[in-house]
């Protein structure tokens, strides 16, 4: 569903196909940059490199509006700890935290990918940098907001 602003109504947006996922991740939508963006969790293709299958990532989908259908754009290159993983985005950037407790610690992930690049690679802003002042239900109940100063 979409709501066109202009025009002050809900619309249905039926894709096809949709892309594959991990069920347990809900994907989250994002839009970026006047784009839509979708950030799922899937198994990697089995390429015939060691390590490569069987192995959970964090895909970015772009939807192409004129023909309503999928393409992966980038892989984040943290592997998908995070079932309430947020992401938001401002201008031409995606920002996303990962918060989840692992071997009695929080470990946190803060990322961003620039959209108008064509590499479309993420970058770490920081990594574990607030856990130790966070508990495990924290993990749960962050939410990411951007702000211009």
């Amino acid at each position: 569903m979409g709501y066109d602003i202009e025009r002050g109504f809900w619309i249905v947006i039926e894709t096809s196909p949709f892309p594959p996922r991990v069920h347990e991740y809900y994907p989250k939508l994002v839009s970026c940059d006047g784009r839509l963006f979708m950030l799922s969790v899937s198994w990697c293709e089995g390429d015939g490199q060691i390590g490569q299958r069987n192995k959970a990532v964090r895909k970015l989908w772009e939807l192409d509006l004129l023909y309503l259908t999928w393409t992966e754009v980038s892989v984040h290159p943290d592997a998908p700890m995070d079932w309430n993983a947020t992401f938001v985005a401002d201008k031409n950037l995606i920002f996303g935290i990962e918060m989840f407790k692992i071997f009695g610690q929080v470990v946190d992930f803060f990322t961003t990918c620039n959209v108008s690049d064509t590499k479309m690679n993420w970058g770490y802003i920081s990594r574990n940098h607030m856990a130790h002042e966070l508990d495990a239900s924290s993990c749960m109940t962050k939410s990411l907001a951007v702000l211009h100063l």
